[in-house]
């Protein structure tokens, strides 16, 4: 058969590869479902192409696939979320926020492990006036993958600068920097938390604490250097 066009079919429209930070389990499916690296955005046929009448590109279409090569459990709950999350991008592209928001939490739904994509979904939720049902949907993300700190740094914000609960963000934040004391971003939810209660002695020892870290990252100690003068401008530090 080679390359030549299947019969009754006109695919003159025009593919666009969408550039995403695909999530891990994604990448794997890639080889397993026959994609190429980016997604193919189909925008349908030009102004000029003849209307073609519908066909299935594979014969059987509507047959029911064999028992052995239907997904089940967690492989079918991968397949969902990976649906959902193009679906989602599809949407984004198109400029319908309401409809990538609902197919992300869908997607969230299948796999709530992704952080990234929780904290994504949790900020636009508070953004739209909810930012209860972000820290929700943070939580869940914590329940499926509890080593991972940016759900607990994003948290602290959510209690912190949402709710007015610095007592509640001060402890998911320090919760992020007790997973990873490399990452600058925990040290300054917890220092900035310090300030926003009047602590001025304990936003200072957060900044020794990362001053004493044997870390060998130039911009780790560019960041906390700008921190010291914040701090020193602000009146919250002194020596």
């Amino acid at each position: 058969m080679g390359n030549e066009p299947v019969a009754g079919l006109a695919f003159s429209g025009k593919p666009r590869c969408v550039a995403v930070a695909w999530p891990l389990w994604f990448s794997i499916a890639f080889p397993v479902l026959g994609l190429h690296s980016c997604l193919a955005v189909w925008e349908g046929p030009s102004a000029d192409a003849p209307q073609a009448a519908e066909a299935d590109v594979l014969p059987g279409g509507d047959e029911t696939a064999a028992p052995d090569l239907l997904l089940h459990g967690d492989a079918a709950a991968k397949a969902g979320a990976l649906a959902s999350f193009s679906q989602a991008i599809i949407a984004e592209d198109n400029a319908d926020s309401d409809a990538a928001l609902e197919d992300y939490q869908q997607a969230l739904a299948l796999d709530p492990g992704y952080t990234e994509l929780a904290v994504k979904v949790a900020y636009e939720l508070a953004r739209r006036g909810d930012p209860s049902a972000g820290i929700q949907v943070l939580k869940d993300s914590i329940k499926a993958s509890p080593k991972a700190p940016l759900a607990y740094l994003y948290l602290s914000q959510l209690y912190a600068k949402y709710l007015g609960k610095p007592d509640v963000g001060l402890k998911y934040a320090q919760q992020a920097l007790d997973l990873d004391p490399t990452n600058f971003a925990s040290y300054v939810a917890v220092y900035e938390i310090y300030q926003a209660v009047n602590q001025p002695a304990k936003a200072a020892e957060v900044l020794d604490q990362a001053a004493k870290l044997p870390n060998t990252d130039p911009q780790f100690w560019l960041q906390l250097g700008e921190m010291y003068l914040k701090s020193l401008g602000d009146g919250h530090f002194s020596r």
